[in-house]
C-alpha cells in the first residue's frame, strides 16, 4: 500500500513492476491526493489503487474547497498488466461520501488486461470543457462489485455542471449530477468522444457522460448502462 500526494503540481509514478494492492484484506488500498495538477501513473505490471481524489475537499468535510484546475487531469497505464480501482480511501476514518470519489474532468486509462472499478459508490468526474474519459483494455473492461448473485455495478459520472459553482471555495456543496449547469452546455461543439474500448467484454457498468461516446468490444457488452 501506500499514500501519495501533491498539493501543488504533477505526480508521476513509475514501476517496473507493479503499483499498489487492493486484494490484500491486511493492507490499506494505495490512495493518491491531487490539488491543482495532473497524475500519471506507468507500471510494466499492474495498477492498483484505492481512489484519486482531491485533498483540501476530503480533509475539510464541513466546506466545500476543491483545488482541482479544470484542467488536471489522471493518466494510467499498464504496458503489461490490469488496472483496478477500489473507490476506497482507507486511510479515511469513513469514506462513504462522494468526495472520496471525485476525480480530475480527464480520466484516461490504457491496460494490455483488464480494468476492473469495484467501487461500492460511483465516481464522478469534475467538470470541464475540456474533460475527457478514455478507458481502453486489451482483455476486460468489468464493473461489477459483489458476488454472482448479489451484485451491482461501478460506474463513472462526468459531471456537466457549472464549472463556476464547482471549483474553489464554495457557500454550498454543489450538485454534481443535477445541479446548475453553464447557459452553453460544456461539450457543446466538442468532436473528441468518450472512448470505451475492450478486446474482451465490457460488462457490469454504468456510465453517464455528457458527449458522444465511442464504446467497442470485440467480446460481448452486457449489464451495461449508458
Amino acid at each position: 500500500s501506500g499514500r501519495f500526494l501533491a498539493a501543488d503540481g504533477d505526480m508521476t509514478l513509475r514501476a517496473l513492476g507493479n503499483i499498489g494492492t487492493t486484494t490484500d484484506a491486511f493492507t490499506k488500498d494505495t490512495l493518491v491526493e491531487l490539488g491543482s495538477g495532473g497524475l500519471t501513473v506507468q507500471a510494466m505490471g499492474s495498477v492498483s489503487l484505492g481512489t484519486i481524489n482531491n485533498t483540501v475537499l476530503t480533509s475539510l468535510l464541513d466546506v466545500w474547497n476543491l483545488t482541482y484546475a479544470p484542467d488536471s487531469s489522471v493518466t494510467i497505464h499498464s504496458a503489461l498488466g490490469s488496472v483496478i480501482l477500489s473507490g476506497n480511501d482507507d486511510f479515511a476514518s469513513d469514506d462513504t461520501s462522494s468526495r472520496f470519489r471525485l476525480l480530475p474532468s480527464s480520466l484516461r486509462i490504457t491496460a494490455a488486461g483488464d480494468i476492473r472499478l469495484t467501487s461500492k459508490g460511483d465516481f464522478t468526474m469534475a467538470p470541464s470543457a475540456t474533460g475527457q474519459l478514455e478507458l481502453i483494455a486489451g482483455g476486460d473492461i468489468d464493473g461489477k462489485v459483489g458476488t454472482s448473485t448479489s451484485y451491482w455495478n461501478s460506474g463513472i459520472l462526468m459531471s456537466s455542471a457549472d464549472p463556476a459553482s464547482v471549483y474553489g471555495e464554495q457557500s454550498q456543496e454543489p450538485d454534481l449530477v443535477y445541479g446548475t449547469t453553464p447557459d452553453t452546455p460544456l461539450h457543446y461543439g466538442d468532436t473528441t468522444p468518450v472512448l470505451v474500448t475492450a478486446d474482451g467484454d465490457i460488462a457490469y457498468l454504468s456510465l453517464s457522460v455528457p458527449n458522444k461516446a465511442l464504446i467497442k468490444a470485440d467480446g460481448e457488452i452486457g449489464d451495461f448502462s449508458y
